[in-house]
């Protein structure tokens, strides 16, 4: 994903320290700041934004970004997330284009490796989408240890 983010300009907000760092070496605009507060909004100019993607754990402030984003660039494409049925239909009210629930995203796809599993009677497939996801959680525990130990012993 970061690879195709890279083709465009890409700016990113977030609050975490590391992650920050992170994208600045991988060649992106990266933002330290909340997503909420007002005034990290005008560092960015939504005139020019073709994409904005909206994966702000606050549903308040991504309907506030959506309407401002909207309100300043009527043509901005947004992605957002959402964590129920009513978020996405209030969402999809203020103009998102594309609205993602990955608790149903990941409903479904348990229903859909059930189904295989079941169809096959094979466990292949999911002892690989175990290990495959094993390893990912390994790496990303890593990472979020090692910024929790930071915030921790005030390294941040």
């Amino acid at each position: 994903a970061a690879r195709f983010l890279q083709m465009d300009k890409t700016s990113v907000i977030d609050h975490d320290p590391d992650v920050i760092d992170s994208l600045k070496k991988e060649g992106f605009e990266a933002i330290y700041g909340d997503a909420e507060n007002k005034l990290i909004w005008k560092r960015i100019n939504f005139a020019d934004v073709k994409v904005l993607i909206l994966a702000i754990p606050k549903f308040d402030a991504v309907i506030s970004v959506l309407r401002y984003a909207k309100k300043v660039n009527p043509n901005i494409v947004v992605f957002a997330r959402a964590h129920s049925f009513h978020e996405a239909k209030e969402l999809y009210n203020a103009n998102a284009d594309f609205v993602c629930m990955p608790e149903a995203v990941g409903s479904n796809i348990i229903v859909k490796e059930v189904a295989e599993y079941l169809h096959s009677g094979s466990l292949a497939r999911i002892r690989a989408l175990h290990t495959e996801l094993m390893h990912y959680l390994e790496e990303t525990s890593k990472k979020h240890e090692k910024h929790h130990f930071k915030q921790r012993n005030n390294l941040v």
